[in-house]
């Protein structure tokens, strides 16, 4: 690969030493969304509605290299997750680079320490990153994001919900007169005495109902 054009994609944790290692491989030619105008304020705090504008521009600058002909390029985002990296393998192909992956670990000063993220990460935040961090796989090369899908609820909380708050089969019982009014009945029956507050809420709301009448 001497003299071929190379995109290298980056992959690593903040404060691993990406960038670093990035500038080594493709010096000048370095682009990562961090370094977005606005995305990081005063005191390193954190604007996430600039994100996916930061991402943009770091993608249009990189075009913009390739199209320069410039022979090294180097991408230094976090890439956790193939459909991360999948836009920048599809346009290295568009323009004829070869596209090599860079995994950077950590970075050990000479005190021994390892070397801390500028932008003050949190820790939890590292944590996450880091359990979602996939191995490259070739396969999964031209992966999209999967769009958020929320789990659907469990029979039995449609059940509970539904007993809180329909106590329709109590307005038909007293219409036929098959059901005594009571309101501590009618909650037991509904909602159960296992949680209290919620029972007492019950009682309550049937004592309203009825005052009204």
């Amino acid at each position: 690969m001497a003299g071929s054009k190379t995109l290298y994609i980056m992959r690593g944790l903040p404060g691993s030493g990406k960038s670093a290692v990035a500038e080594a491989l493709a010096s000048g030619n370095v682009y990562a969304a961090d370094d977005y105008p606005g995305l990081y304020g005063e005191n390193m705090s954190f604007n996430p509605s600039l994100l996916g504008k930061a991402h943009e521009s770091t993608k249009n600058k990189i075009i913009e290299a390739m199209e320069r002909g410039e022979e090294k390029i180097a991408l230094a985002n976090t890439n956790t997750q193939h459909w991360e990296m999948a836009p920048y393998i599809k346009i290295a192909q568009e323009k004829g680079y070869y596209v090599t992956f860079v995994h950077v670990e950590g970075t050990i000063n000479p005190k021994g320490e390892m070397t801390k993220n500028i932008h003050g990460v949190p820790d939890e935040a590292l944590g996450r990153m880091k359990s979602r961090f996939e191995p490259f796989d070739f396969e999964r090369r031209s992966e999209e994001r999967k769009p958020f899908v929320p789990p659907a609820p469990k029979p039995q909380d449609e059940e509970k919900k539904a007993k809180v708050f329909d106590l329709g089969w109590y307005k038909e019982a007293k219409k036929k007169k098959e059901y005594d009014p009571n309101p501590w009945a009618v909650c037991t029956e509904s909602v159960g005495r296992k949680n209290k507050k919620k029972y007492e809420r019950c009682v309550l709301k049937v004592k309203a109902k009825q005052n009204k009448k």
